[in-house]
């Protein structure tokens, strides 16, 4: 089987994609059964990587390189500023209107009110060419759940 991995990463053009291997021989596993192995696989690989973007985004935080907490975010992400955001899962913030380019929070219903500012920012960034990770619940609770890596 390592033979059989060696040459994949030899000749694939996607080898830089593959996360981890299965060991064993596989032949005659359950697909289902293969697929929770890989599964596995995957978890510890998200979990390692969730980890080094929170350490990451501290390390920025501290030198200045990076912003924390939605109204920042918002701001500096609005800007085209962010290389990376990174967002807690499930996290939301209150509905807003943005004015001058901030954020003020409202609990008016109108058509220019942002029902989920968290998911306009997550599109801004991706489409202004950035990149975006999200982490644990709790993960960012100390810096107001949202942050911002700029580039």
């Amino acid at each position: 089987m390592r033979r059989s991995i060696q040459l994949f990463r030899e000749v694939s053009d996607n080898a830089r994609l593959v996360v981890g291997t299965v060991g064993g021989a596989h032949d005659r596993t359950a697909p289902g059964e293969l697929g929770k192995a890989a599964w596995q696989v995957m978890r510890v690989r998200l979990k390692a990587r969730r980890t080094a973007v929170v350490v990451e985004l501290s390390a920025a935080a501290a030198t200045g390189s990076a912003v924390t907490g939605i109204d920042e975010v918002w701001q500096l992400g609005r800007e085209r500023r962010g290389r990376l955001l990174v967002v807690e899962e499930d996290y939301r913030a209150d509905r807003a209107r943005e004015v001058d380019g901030r954020l003020v929070w409202t609990d008016d219903a109108s058509l220019d009110v942002l029902d989920d500012p968290v998911d306009e920012i997550v599109e801004h960034v991706v489409r202004a060419g950035g990149n975006v990770e999200f982490v644990a619940p709790d993960a960012l609770a100390e810096q107001g759940h949202i942050g911002l890596i700029l580039r």
